[in-house]
């Protein structure tokens, strides 16, 4: 069950954060300035200081790659969505 919406999202003790797949969900998570921002900001302040992971199935590592998150990384996606890596 859902216990807060993005908007009302503070960051906390979490160490990770899942993306769902399926579309065209992630295209809306995509378009999401304030998940792109937490993301972007748990990347820095967590993933590469090897306190926490972000974790994406489906076409969600998509939207990871948008942020530039998996450059240089390998990363596994839906096979329709690879082109998007």
């Amino acid at each position: 069950t859902c216990d807060t919406t993005i908007e009302g999202y503070e960051p906390g003790e979490e160490v990770a954060l899942i993306i769902p797949g399926g579309l065209p969900g992630v295209d809306y998570l995509k378009a999401n300035e304030k998940l792109r921002a937490i993301l972007m900001d748990f990347h820095e302040k967590k993933v590469k200081k090897d306190e926490g992971w972000i974790g994406a199935i489906c076409a969600g590592p998509t939207l990871l790659a948008d942020l530039g998150i998996l450059d240089g990384k390998a990363a596994t996606v839906y096979p329709s969505r690879k082109v998007d890596l």
